[in-house]
């Protein structure tokens, strides 16, 4: 259906004039053809804006599928990424888990009354499950080292039993004042403390000082040795067996 709209500047006004009675009103046709092509462009126009609008709708339905999908696969990776990365650092824990068990177990040998600190060095031994010989270096505490000092032998009266232990076989006997009487010959220390141990050059030749130093002192145990220097600050544990 179509409507025509005539205006007043299409219909000309009536006149009693001969002339202008006479002339023909103008016909719907030729309006028509004057707007026909007013109303295909009008009609192209809204088309193509209806195409357009349905465009993007189709393809904002199709963007989210897509983004879905990859947030799901992003998030996907991620947790894979973290389970690979736990697996890879299991056995960077465990080894360093054995190795402070080991440590824990190394310091329990030592008597309660020296108090320690760091652990310049200690081989793994396996806990003690397997017989092996061993070194072991530790710090000793700041307080202990001046009282050490100003006490001399007579601080280690009663300083004999393990910490970690109460049996016989962790305990030590008297203490001396050093050099070590049993290190007169060098292969008893190169037995002792090289050969049982991987230690950088600088530590071993400081554990031999203090074993050789006659400000030190130590304690003979069953298969083991404690050997305590307040000049060195160290306290040296070694074992055979």
């Amino acid at each position: 259906m179509r409507f025509l709209f005539v205006g007043s500047q299409v219909c000309a006004r009536a006149s009693s004039r001969q002339p202008l009675t006479r002339l023909p009103l103008p016909s719907a046709s030729s309006y028509d053809q004057r707007y026909s092509g007013d109303l295909a462009l009008l009609q192209r126009t809204f088309t193509s804006l209806v195409h357009a609008h349905a465009g993007r709708t189709q393809a904002a339905a199709e963007r989210q599928p897509t983004l879905r999908t990859f947030c799901v696969s992003r998030f996907r990776d991620e947790i894979l990424n973290k389970v690979v990365f736990s697996i890879a650092l299991i056995p960077f824990l465990t080894v360093g888990y054995i190795y402070w068990l080991n440590d824990q177990h190394n310091r329990k040998l030592v008597p309660a009354q020296l108090i320690l600190k760091g652990t310049r060095y200690s081989n793994n031994d396996s806990l003690g499950l397997r017989e092996s010989c061993g070194v072991h270096v530790y710090d000793l505490d700041p307080v202990m080292m001046e009282r050490i000092k100003n006490e001399g032998i007579k601080f280690f009266r009663g300083v004999t039993q393990s910490r970690g232990h109460s049996d016989f076989h962790h305990k030590f006997g008297d203490w001396q004042n050093g050099p070590r009487k049993d290190w007169k010959k060098s292969e008893i220390w190169v037995s002792e403390v090289l050969d049982c141990s991987n230690m950088n050059r600088e530590l071993e030749e400081t554990v031999i000082k203090v074993g050789l130093s006659q400000s030190s002192y130590y304690s003979l145990g069953y298969e083991k040795v404690i050997m305590v220097s307040p000049d060195h600050g160290l306290v040296v544990l070694t074992h055979n067996g």
